[in-house]
C-alpha cells in the first residue's frame, strides 16, 4: 500500500471514530434522561399510592366511627 492510501484511511477511520464518540455520547445523555424520568415516575407512582392508602384507611375509619354511633 501507498503512503498516500495509508493516510486517507487514518483520516477515515479518524473520522468514523469521531462520528461514534459523538452518537455515543448522544446516546448516553437520552439513556440517562430516560433512567431520572423513570425514577421520577416511580417516585410519583409510589407516594400517590401512599397517599391513596392513607385517604382510604382515613375513609374506612371514618365509616366505622358512624357505624358505631348509630
Amino acid at each position: 500500500m501507498s503512503t498516500k492510501t495509508r493516510h486517507i484511511i487514518l483520516i477515515l477511520f479518524t473520522i468514523i471514530l469521531i462520528i461514534a464518540s459523538i452518537f455515543f455520547h448522544r446516546y448516553r445523555e437520552l439513556k440517562h434522561r430516560i433512567e431520572s424520568s423513570a425514577d421520577s415516575a416511580y417516585r410519583s407512582v409510589i407516594l400517590e399510592s401512599i397517599h391513596y392508602k392513607k385517604e382510604l384507611d382515613r375513609y374506612i375509619k371514618s365509616n366505622k366511627q358512624q357505624m358505631k354511633q348509630t
